[in-house]
């Protein structure tokens, strides 16, 4: 699978070198790239579930489709305004309704304008998924998970 911006071991799993990052996630991860006009450095994409259990994550992680990414940022502005927010829809909404206005947190709003709708925000990462097997319009916090 070719991509423009991101190299092969970026996207496979770092333990069976397999990649099987889903074609239609991988084009909008390239779309919120050209909108961003700057790197974006993915630090997972797919996993396998060997892979995914030794880094403690979800069993259902959308990381075992191919279809979710972390990307390297700092967030600890961000954490600590949507910690305010109790749930997940409450936090989304933020996001759209101040985070994407503003001039600010503008790798966030590339990968919203790429049609990301899963959030996960963590100190030194941002998690980006489009599992459509999961609820849209999601934001969560890691609290101080690092990737």
């Amino acid at each position: 699978m070719k991509s423009k911006h991101f190299k092969d071991k970026e996207l496979r799993c770092p333990c069976c070198k397999v990649n099987k990052v889903n074609l239609q996630s991988l084009k909008k991860l390239e779309k919120a790239r050209e909108i961003y006009g700057k790197p974006i450095y993915i630090t997972s994409a797919y996993r396998c579930p060997k892979h995914n259990k030794k880094v403690g994550g979800h069993p259902k992680s959308s990381h075992l489709k191919g279809r979710a990414f972390d990307i390297s940022h700092y967030n600890t502005l961000l954490l600590l305004a949507l910690s305010t927010k109790s749930t997940s829809k409450q936090r989304f909404k933020y996001l759209e309704q101040v985070v994407l206005q503003s001039r600010g947190y503008k790798l966030i709003k590339a990968l919203y304008q790429a049609g990301f709708r899963r959030f996960g925000i963590g100190t030194t990462f941002i998690h980006i998924d489009d599992d459509p097997e999961k609820p849209k319009e999601v934001c969560w916090i890691y609290g101080n998970k690092k990737r």
